[in-house]
């Protein structure tokens, strides 16, 4: 009877620290769910921040879009090249 007391000892030893395992990994899963949970919640706010901006963006470059017909047309003009203005200032002196 002793070996086999033994032996269920052991294994009753085993299987409380197995216990005592998963007791931590609960513990720590627990924890990462809390985790989770709030970088999910500030997630979602910085996604809300950034869905303003552009609502504020978009606003700003139709209400821009609206004025320029309005504005001189020579302002939406690209602004010559250095090559280009130095071409004129050649033609220029040339005469």
């Amino acid at each position: 009877w002793i070996p086999i007391v033994a032996i269920l000892a052991g294994s009753f030893k085993e299987w409380l620290k197995h216990k005592e395992k998963l007791a931590q990994l609960g513990a720590s899963t627990g924890s990462l769910e809390g985790d989770v949970t709030e970088l999910r919640h500030e997630r979602d706010a910085l996604l809300q921040r950034i869905q303003n901006l552009e609502a504020i963006v978009i606003n700003e470059v139709w209400e821009e879009r609206q004025r320029l017909p309005a504005m001189d047309p020579g302002i939406l003009e690209e602004e010559p090249s250095d090559s280009e203005r130095a071409a004129v200032l050649a033609r220029r002196i040339r005469g």
